[in-house]
């Protein structure tokens, strides 16, 4: 739900109108985020060596990361569902075992 209102957004769809047409999804359990610092971002994703998508070109990048916190920062967990943003500035290791540990922890 999270990354659908964000990259609509960035499509230029309102909020508002994307809440509206969107009322009948059904709500997650939960909802991961990795917050990583775009520059750290941008040297992972150099490191894959693919071509940049439409959705990952600086600007929208830039973009993303504003509205992902924008979102996050006003989040309704109780109509929304949970969301738990993960450090993402560790190794890719540790960040892997955190989320392991986090849904373990979710479906218990």
């Amino acid at each position: 739900m999270l990354s659908s209102w964000v990259y609509q957004q960035i499509q230029g769809i309102p909020l508002s109108t994307i809440r509206r047409t969107n009322f009948f999804v059904i709500k997650p359990h939960l909802t991961l985020y990795i917050d990583i610092p775009l520059r750290q971002r941008i040297q992972r994703m150099k490191t894959h060596k693919e071509p940049p998508s439409f959705f990952l070109k600086d600007d929208k990048l830039i973009r993303e990361q504003e509205l992902y916190s924008k979102l996050i920062e006003s989040w309704d967990e109780t109509r929304y569902g949970k969301i738990i943003v993960i450090n993402g500035r560790e190794n890719v290791m540790k960040i892997h075992k955190t989320i392991v540990k986090v849904v373990l922890n979710e479906i218990k």
